[in-house]
């Protein structure tokens, strides 16, 4: 991620996607997503339907819709080495 990236407070797809799944080690309901990561309702379902198609993370329909990491969504977030513990309140909470 260049300077320019930073200056202008965009974030590049992979740490959209990052935020993302760290959200969801837990199951989330999309709408908990949408608040969390500030994403608009259209750039939220873009990215759920990479992230499902790639299949790192899975949708759960009991006892309501919610996402969820996949085993190969955490080899992911290790891979691309995301701080668990400061990319979101969420996963703060479940250590």
């Amino acid at each position: 991620m260049g300077v320019s990236a930073k200056i202008s407070g965009r974030r590049d797809e992979l740490t959209i996607m990052s935020d993302l799944m760290v959200n969801m080690l837990q199951p989330t309901r999309s709408t908990h997503l949408l608040y969390r990561t500030n994403l608009s309702y259209t750039q939220l379902k873009k990215y759920l339907s990479s992230l499902l198609n790639m299949g790192l993370i899975e949708e759960r329909t009991n006892p309501h819709r919610a996402f969820s990491v996949t085993s190969r969504g955490r080899a992911f977030l290790d891979l691309v080495g995301t701080d668990l513990g400061q990319s979101s309140t969420v996963a703060t909470t479940l250590r």
